[in-house]
Protein backbone atom coordinates (compact mmCIF):
# COMPACT_ATOMS: atom_id res chain seq x y z
CA UNK A 1 0.00 0.00 0.00
CA UNK A 2 3.08 2.01 0.58
CA UNK A 3 4.31 1.33 -2.64
CA UNK A 4 0.80 2.71 -4.25
CA UNK A 5 0.87 6.19 -2.71
CA UNK A 6 4.28 7.44 -4.31
CA UNK A 7 2.92 5.80 -7.65
CA UNK A 8 -0.25 8.31 -7.32
CA UNK A 9 0.71 11.17 -6.55
CA UNK A 10 3.29 11.55 -9.41
CA UNK A 11 0.97 10.15 -11.70
CA UNK A 12 -0.98 13.43 -10.26
CA UNK A 13 1.73 15.86 -10.65
CA UNK A 14 2.10 14.29 -14.03
CA UNK A 15 -0.82 15.49 -15.11
CA UNK A 16 -0.53 18.68 -13.56
CA UNK A 17 2.46 19.16 -15.59
CA UNK A 18 0.87 17.85 -18.17
CA UNK A 19 -2.01 20.62 -18.34
CA UNK A 20 0.02 23.67 -17.06
CA UNK A 21 2.38 22.56 -20.42
CA UNK A 22 -0.73 22.41 -22.37
CA UNK A 23 -1.90 26.26 -20.86
CA UNK A 24 1.13 27.66 -21.66
CA UNK A 25 1.57 26.47 -25.41
CA UNK A 26 -2.17 27.66 -26.13
CA UNK A 27 -0.73 30.80 -24.84
CA UNK A 28 1.70 30.65 -27.56
CA UNK A 29 -0.22 29.38 -30.06
CA UNK A 30 -2.64 32.48 -29.16
CA UNK A 31 0.02 35.24 -29.48
CA UNK A 32 1.62 33.64 -32.50
CA UNK A 33 -1.36 33.71 -34.33
CA UNK A 34 -2.27 37.09 -33.36
CA UNK A 35 0.91 38.56 -34.26
CA UNK A 36 0.70 37.32 -37.48
CA UNK A 37 -2.74 38.58 -38.09
CA UNK A 38 -1.44 42.07 -36.53
CA UNK A 39 1.42 42.38 -38.72
CA UNK A 40 -0.33 41.37 -41.71
CA UNK A 41 -2.95 44.57 -41.09
CA UNK A 42 0.19 47.00 -40.76
CA UNK A 43 1.71 45.95 -43.27
CA UNK A 44 -0.99 45.95 -45.68
CA UNK A 45 -2.65 49.19 -44.09
CA UNK A 46 0.62 50.21 -45.19
CA UNK A 47 0.94 49.13 -48.42
CA UNK A 48 -3.09 50.58 -48.75
CA UNK A 49 -2.16 54.20 -47.79
CA UNK A 50 1.06 54.55 -50.52
CA UNK A 51 -0.94 53.27 -53.41
CA UNK A 52 -3.74 55.39 -52.02
CA UNK A 53 -1.59 58.42 -52.77
CA UNK A 54 -0.54 56.94 -55.88
CA UNK A 55 -4.09 56.93 -57.30
CA UNK A 56 -4.65 60.02 -55.58
CA UNK A 57 -2.46 62.10 -57.51
CA UNK A 58 -2.72 59.79 -60.57
CA UNK A 59 -6.34 60.96 -60.77
CA UNK A 60 -5.44 64.51 -60.27
CA UNK A 61 -3.00 64.41 -63.03
CA UNK A 62 -5.47 62.24 -65.42
CA UNK A 63 -8.29 65.14 -64.13
CA UNK A 64 -5.98 67.65 -65.48
CA UNK A 65 -5.09 65.84 -68.92
CA UNK A 66 -9.09 65.59 -70.15
CA UNK A 67 -9.38 69.11 -68.72
CA UNK A 68 -6.64 70.17 -70.79
CA UNK A 69 -8.38 67.83 -74.11
CA UNK A 70 -11.61 69.67 -73.27
CA UNK A 71 -10.56 72.61 -72.90
CA UNK A 72 -12.26 73.28 -69.59
CA UNK A 73 -10.85 73.05 -66.08
CA UNK A 74 -14.06 71.67 -64.69
CA UNK A 75 -14.58 69.06 -67.53
CA UNK A 76 -11.87 66.66 -66.60
CA UNK A 77 -12.41 66.53 -62.67
CA UNK A 78 -15.99 66.08 -63.36
CA UNK A 79 -15.22 63.25 -65.94
CA UNK A 80 -12.75 61.26 -63.05
CA UNK A 81 -15.49 62.04 -60.32
CA UNK A 82 -18.35 60.50 -62.58
CA UNK A 83 -15.74 57.24 -63.32
CA UNK A 84 -15.52 57.15 -59.32
CA UNK A 85 -18.71 57.48 -58.76
CA UNK A 86 -19.67 54.60 -60.97
CA UNK A 87 -17.27 52.08 -59.58
CA UNK A 88 -18.70 53.49 -55.70
CA UNK A 89 -21.99 52.12 -57.27
CA UNK A 90 -20.84 49.34 -58.67
CA UNK A 91 -18.48 47.99 -55.52
CA UNK A 92 -21.88 48.73 -53.35
CA UNK A 93 -23.82 46.71 -55.08
CA UNK A 94 -21.11 43.80 -55.22
CA UNK A 95 -19.53 44.45 -51.97
CA UNK A 96 -20.58 40.86 -50.27
CA UNK A 97 -18.75 39.26 -53.28
CA UNK A 98 -16.20 41.29 -53.95
CA UNK A 99 -14.99 42.74 -51.16
CA UNK A 100 -16.42 40.60 -47.77
CA UNK A 101 -16.26 37.19 -48.45
CA UNK A 102 -12.70 37.16 -49.94
CA UNK A 103 -11.39 39.45 -47.29
CA UNK A 104 -13.77 37.10 -43.84
CA UNK A 105 -11.28 34.09 -46.37
CA UNK A 106 -7.71 35.74 -46.28
CA UNK A 107 -8.50 36.63 -42.51
CA UNK A 108 -9.53 33.21 -41.53
CA UNK A 109 -6.90 31.46 -43.87
CA UNK A 110 -4.22 33.44 -42.45
CA UNK A 111 -5.05 32.80 -38.80
CA UNK A 112 -5.47 28.81 -39.13
CA UNK A 113 -2.11 28.86 -41.55
CA UNK A 114 0.21 26.25 -40.04
CA UNK A 115 4.18 26.80 -39.91
CA UNK A 116 4.20 29.13 -42.88
CA UNK A 117 2.58 26.39 -45.11
CA UNK A 118 -0.79 27.58 -46.80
Amino acid sequence: MENEKPKVDQLIDHVEEYFQTRQELSKLVAAEKSSVVISSLIANLILFFVFLLVFIFGSIALAYCISQYFGKPFSGFLVVASVYLLVGIILVMKKDKWLKIPMENAIIKSFFKKDGHE
